[in-house]
């Protein structure tokens, strides 16, 4: 059973959480389509020794909770973190850090957190994510084999062709990505949310996915200002 300290947040949907008792912000972070909080874990220690409460969002159907179902709707995943992480977004000294579809979840966070209390972000990060309004995907259809749907994958690029040969990887992890995938084919973004703060948007100029001109988009999603920067 595991101890948990007094100080430290006790909610399903953060994990690997590192915390500093002289942290001056809260830092999320959302993970990609079929991932789970694990992919940021070894960045803990960094946030940690630099002043930062450092929470990756855990996501249901995947390692702690692969037992668990998601819920019915991006905003509805987005309401219960917001709604479990309430004590924190108190502070108002938080920062989102999401990538891919991970930022259409932070974003939504940070719309119902301020609908809630009137605060926003004091920064937000989106990492090889479009905005909000770009994201659209095409729907499949519900018949679709494994396979079929890891083809559909492969050619958008969101998994290695050497991958899918792995039996055992497609019945573990295709039905998390499928989930993943028909919650953000349902997403419809309600442009009534602006944020304050900088938001940075970071992506790998030679990436197959995103269109770097394209990014400037996010600054219709902030009062501030929106800043690409693209890595080769």
């Amino acid at each position: 059973m595991k101890i948990r300290k007094d100080d430290e947040m006790d909610s399903s949907w953060i994990a690997f959480q590192k915390e500093n008792n002289k942290a001056k912000y809260d830092i999320l972070l959302f993970p990609h389509s079929g991932a789970g909080a694990s992919v940021f874990a070894s960045w803990g220690k960094v946030f940690q020794k630099n002043h930062f409460n450092f929470y990756p969002i855990q996501y249901p159907m995947r390692e702690g909770r692969k037992n668990e179902e998601m819920p019915s709707s991006l905003t509805e995943i987005a309401r219960e973190i917001a709604e479990s992480l309430m004590e924190v977004f108190k502070k108002n000294r938080y920062i989102l850090y999401g990538r891919c579809t991970g930022s259409l979840v932070a974003y939504e966070v940070a719309r119902y957190v301020y609908k809630k209390l009137g605060i926003h972000p004091k920064l937000f990060v989106a990492a090889s994510a479009l905005s909000p309004n770009d994201c659209k995907l095409e729907p499949m259809d519900d018949k679709a084999s494994s396979k079929e749907w890891a083809k559909k994958f492969i050619d958008l690029h969101f998994l290695d062709p050497n991958v899918v040969q792995d039996e055992m990887f497609l019945e573990f992890y295709m039905p998390v990505l499928k989930a993943d995938y028909k919650m953000q084919v349902d997403y419809q973004c309600i442009p009534d949310y602006q944020l304050e703060c900088h938001i940075y948007t970071l992506y790998g100029k030679e990436d197959k996915v995103i269109d770097g001109e394209k990014l400037e988009h996010w600054q219709a999603f902030t009062k501030n200002q929106a800043h690409q920067v693209g890595f080769t």
